[in-house]
């Protein structure tokens, strides 16, 4: 799956990905870019092939994760391979 497809995806809703950290470890991430969920952005990088930034729900922050580095990307129930 493609950053620009991972980034629609988010915009619809809820996301757990797991992905493969710099440091080795492997982290789940329950994330959105769900408009009414995340706050307003003021000014904003373009979007990168590489990386996707997205709000984490859980600890209710910013963060990115590298599209090679994705292991699963499950979609409200459904699985969809990365």
């Amino acid at each position: 799956m493609k950053a620009w497809q991972m980034r629609e995806k988010l915009r619809e809703g809820e996301v757990l990905v797991t992905f493969k950290k710099k440091n080795g470890d492997i982290r789940q991430m329950l994330c959105t870019l769900k408009h009414d969920i995340v706050p307003e952005v003021y000014g904003s990088a373009p979007p990168s092939d590489e990386l996707v930034t997205a709000w984490d729900l859980d600890l209710g922050g910013w963060r990115s994760f590298k599209v090679a580095s994705v292991l699963n990307f499950e979609i409200q129930g459904s699985v969809q391979s990365a």
